[in-house]
Parts: C-alpha cells; sequence; structure tokens
C-alpha cells in the first residue's frame, strides 16, 4: 500500500523533495537534478522549498531546519 495517496498532490511532492534530499545529503543538488526526478519546474521546486521551510517553521523541533536556495 501506497500511503503517499492519503496525501493531496503537494504534500506529495514535498515528501518526494524530502525523501530525496535524505537520500542525497551529502552531495550537492543542482535544481535541475530535482526538478528531472520529481518531474516539476522551477517555479515549482521553488514554491515547494518555500512550503517546506515554512513548515519547518511551526514545529519547535525543526525551527532550525531550513533548505537553502543557492
Amino acid at each position: 500500500m501506497n500511503i503517499y495517496q492519503f496525501l493531496d498532490h503537494s504534500e506529495q511532492q514535498k515528501t518526494y523533495l524530502l525523501r530525496f534530499l535524505e537520500s542525497h545529503h551529502a552531495e550537492y543538488l543542482p535544481s535541475q537534478k530535482i526538478m528531472d526526478f520529481l518531474s516539476i519546474s522551477n517555479f515549482k521546486l521553488q514554491r515547494l522549498i518555500d512550503e517546506i521551510n515554512e513548515d519547518f517553521q511551526e514545529h519547535p523541533e525543526t525551527t532550525k531546519l531550513q533548505i537553502n536556495r543557492k
């Protein structure tokens, strides 16, 4: 059973992005590689990153986490 089916599309994409970043944490990831993996545009990637960073700020245990865009 795919538990992601219970999430809306945007939440699924955020989860996939976080899992991808987690599995590649030791390497530099160009945005194009992430966009290709998720099949999304640069605009959508930037929006997902902003949403994830906002989500991090809402929870005390993750307030020090942030995804940086360079």
